[in-house]
């Protein structure tokens, strides 16, 4: 019964350390040397990200992917250029042996001209933005673009932050941001910029994650009004947005109004088909029509944050309608 019960135990812990495939591997630089802040990541082939991890003092990192199958590893440090190299994984304790990123002379020269300042605190990178990147920013997002990150993708109109082509989640202060809070938080108002490229904690559910580290005031606040009226038809945006801190406290407003009203334009087409023994004519008219439509939202969010915690509330209204559309066609 013993030597039963033994080789139960030999089984399911064979098939529970199969379940977990090791991956092992170390990362250097052009000379050898041991990289800082290399990061290494596998996707599935059909680029769907699985899991990352950093390298430790000695260059060398221990990954853990949940099934053999073919995987795409991404070897990133700042300052080097990216590799991208495909490995069949088919045991369960693999071996990827070493792997050298060359030096970005370009990036490296950025980081020098600007002087930014770039730190490494356990799991995540202190960006601390140069004056010059601030000066020309306007926005969160444009402060992102204007640090050219490597490995970034960044569209500040749009609001889109991707890392290789996934969506990097965007934090103030260690609270979710939507776009327009992200939107409306003023470069000057930025400390610091937290990435986190391996996410861990309550950013563990990203694959990484960008946390504003804002200025704490004793007492102010800001308003700004934005509107954008297109000429041709009726179409536009206004926005207004106003923000208060008191201390850790921040409370803001934010609301917006979007018109659209277009009339189509009335068409006529005649079409004649000819068969052998007689002609149809086909008489489209399109008589046009008229599209309005209207929607405004309001949003309230209050939020209070420490070193050791973090809260928020947040109410948002959305109202859309459309006011008339009418359609005419005849055939």
């Amino acid at each position: 019964m013993r030597q039963l019960f033994a080789l139960f135990i030999f089984v399911n812990g064979y098939i529970f350390s199969i379940a977990q495939i090791n991956i092992t591997g170390k990362v250097t630089g052009p000379d050898n040397s041991v990289l800082p802040y290399a990061i290494v990541r596998a996707f599935e082939n059909d680029s769907v990200f699985v899991k990352g991890c950093e390298i430790d003092s000695l260059g060398v990192y221990n990954m853990q992917l949940p099934k053999l199958g073919l995987y795409k590893f991404i070897y990133t440090s700042l300052g080097y250029k990216t590799k991208e190299i495909t490995n069949l994984i088919n045991l369960p304790v693999t071996n990827l042996g070493t792997t050298s990123l060359e030096t970005d002379h370009k990036i490296i020269q950025e980081i020098t001209v600007t002087g930014r300042r770039i730190d490494r605190q356990g799991n995540h990178l202190d960006i601390y933005p140069d004056a010059t990147s601030v000066k020309n920013s306007f926005s969160a997002y444009q402060l992102l673009d204007n640090l050219k990150l490597p490995g970034f993708e960044i569209q500040p109109m749009a609001g889109i932050v991707e890392m290789f082509g996934n969506n990097v989640s965007l934090y103030i202060d260690g609270l979710p941001a939507d776009y327009n809070t992200v939107k409306n938080l003023r470069s000057k108002d930025i400390e610091k910029i937290e990435f986190h490229d391996v996410p861990t904690g309550r950013y563990s559910h990203d694959y990484a994650a960008i946390n504003f580290i804002t200025k704490k005031y004793p007492f102010g606040g800001y308003a700004t009004i934005e509107a954008q009226q297109n000429i041709g038809h009726l179409n536009g945006t206004y926005e207004a947005y106003a923000k208060m801190s008191k201390g850790n406290t921040q409370f803001s407003v934010s609301a917006g109004y979007s018109m659209w009203d277009m009339s189509r334009d009335k068409q006529y087409t005649l079409e004649s088909y000819i068969f052998p023994d007689k002609t149809i004519t086909r008489d489209d008219k399109n008589l046009g029509g008229h599209t309005k439509r209207n929607s405004e939202y309001g949003q309230v969010r209050i939020s209070n944050s420490n070193e050791k915690r973090s809260l928020m509330g947040n109410v948002s209204l959305v109202h859309t309608y459309t006011d008339k559309n009418r359609n005419g066609e005849l055939i």
